[in-house]
């Protein structure tokens, strides 16, 4: 199993690269846009995710399985500046996607979503609740769910 985890310098990534490494996974790489450094666990490519040299990578290294949680999370944040969320939350991961369509990738691709596609509901939620996002974030969450 070699496995790209994008986003792994965030706080989710980086746990799954470590977990990954734990569990003996032969081969782990990040792919982020920015290098915090607190990733001992995975090689990072300083590179968008909707980079053609990402999907070539994927492609020359045998990459199998991907992690995506490349994305912009801040709800507040997606108030303010709703067509960033939207540009890199869909837009990265459909390029990314269409790249690797490109080149004929056939492994695993595992994306990070959230529970922010539910909107706000009063009951808890479970998977069969219904779909109302309260927020450009949430929105583009889903956005992204159905491109996929």
């Amino acid at each position: 199993m070699k496995v790209l985890v994008t986003g792994s310098q965030g706080y989710i990534g980086s746990v799954m690269c470590k977990l990954l490494n734990e569990q003996g996974v032969e081969y782990v790489e990040g792919c982020d846009l920015v290098n915090r450094g607190n990733n001992p666990y995975a090689t990072t490519w300083l590179f968008d995710a909707a980079d053609p040299i990402v999907a070539d990578r994927v492609s020359n290294l045998g990459i199998t399985h991907i992690f995506h949680f490349a994305a912009s999370a801040a709800i507040a944040d997606s108030v303010t500046r709703p067509a960033l969320f939207y540009h890199n939350n869909v837009g990265t991961t459909t390029k990314l996607l269409d790249n690797l369509i490109q080149r004929g990738w056939k492994g695993k691709f595992i994306f990070s979503s959230t529970s922010s596609v539910y909107g706000n509901h009063a009951e808890p939620v479970t998977e069969d609740s219904g779909i109302f996002p309260a927020n450009p974030y949430g929105v583009s969450k889903y956005m992204t769910e159905v491109a996929i």
